[in-house]
C-alpha cells in the first residue's frame, strides 16, 4: 500500500509499482511495503518574471565589509574614546572592565574606516592606545 505521504494516489507510489505484478493497478502491490524514501516536496513551477517581481518590492541594503577592533582604554580616556566611536559609526561588540588596566573594547565598523579611526583614537590619547585588527 501507498504510504500517500510522498506522492498523490494518481501518480502513484515508485515502490509500489515496483512491487506491484505487471499490469495490475495502483494499491494491488504483491505485499504490503514501505514507501520510498521521504522526497523533498515538490514546488509548483513559478511563473515567468515571478521572481524579478518578488525583488522589486524588496528593501535594498547595500553589504559593507566590517572589521573588528580591539583596544585597551584606561578609565581616564574613555571621554575621548567614545565619541570617535560614535563618529565613525562603530559599534561596540564586547566590553571588559578592568579595575587596574580600564576598558577592553572589540568594535566592529566599515572596512574602509578602520585605519581613520585607529589613528583619530591615537591622536585623541596621545598614542597612550592604539586600535589593533582582531
Amino acid at each position: 500500500m501507498c504510504c500517500g505521504a510522498c506522492h498523490t494516489r494518481r501518480r502513484g507510489c515508485p515502490a509500489e509499482v515496483a512491487l506491484a505484478p505487471a499490469g495490475s493497478k495502483h494499491g494491488q502491490s504483491l505485499r504490503r511495503s514501505s514507501c520510498c524514501a521521504p522526497q523533498p516536496t515538490a514546488l509548483p513551477p513559478l511563473p515567468a518574471g515571478a521572481a524579478r517581481d518578488c525583488l522589486r518590492g524588496a528593501v535594498r541594503v547595500a553589504v559593507a565589509p566590517r572589521s573588528r577592533l580591539g583596544m585597551a582604554v584606561p578609565y581616564e580616556l574613555l571621554g575621548a574614546v567614545y565619541p570617535l566611536l560614535d563618529q565613525f559609526g562603530a559599534s561596540r561588540e564586547s566590553e571588559e572592565y578592568d579595575e587596574a588596566a580600564g576598558v577592553q573594547l572589540v568594535i566592529s565598523l566599515d572596512a574602509g574606516r578602520a585605519a581613520a579611526l585607529a589613528d583619530a583614537v591615537a591622536d585623541a590619547t596621545s598614542g597612550r592606545v592604539s586600535a589593533t585588527e582582531q
